[in-house]
């Protein structure tokens, strides 16, 4: 895909600084980048807190960075648009996947950030504390990188 030259001053949306924010901003440790322990223990966190906490990076990292490189494209108003989203998809599945500590075959890496993502949809849409700490994060990239969520369609992971 040929990329738009970024305008002066612009700052790129990288996942590192996605990952920081969600640690920080959400309370989670560091652990929550890696794998889960063989006794299924990470730190203080339980299971459950420990997939959350991986649920939600590769959830907000999939619809920022999603939003982020299709306006940057400009793809989104092309008739590749769908081409690219599905290039962009791919791209930003894997990135999760290395970052989360995620091995295996490119398939398996894909599918399993798919399930972390909907488990954290699935959160948001259940749990209103969450959904509001979540969001305002968010609107915080949204608004810094001038992201229109609605510029995208309907999404698919």
């Amino acid at each position: 895909m040929n990329e738009n030259k970024q305008s002066e001053g612009e700052r790129e949306l990288a996942i590192d600084e996605i990952i920081d924010d969600v640690l920080t901003f959400l309370g989670y440790p560091a652990e929550a980048l890696s794998p889960e322990e063989q006794d299924g223990f990470h730190c203080d966190m339980t299971p459950k807190e420990h997939e959350l906490a991986r649920a939600t990076i590769a959830y907000m990292c999939y619809r920022l960075l999603l939003m982020y490189r299709m306006k940057r494209s400009n793809a989104y108003r092309s008739a590749g648009g769908g081409v690219a989203m599905t290039h962009y998809s791919a791209e930003i599945r894997q990135e999760i996947a290395d970052s989360l500590g995620i091995s295996g075959p490119s398939s398996s890496r894909e599918d399993e950030v798919r399930c972390l993502y909907k488990m954290a949809s699935k959160t948001e849409d259940e749990d209103e504390v969450y959904r509001k700490k979540f969001g305002s994060i968010m609107e915080g990239f949204m608004e810094e990188f001038d992201l229109d969520p609605g510029s995208l369609g309907i999404v698919f992971i």
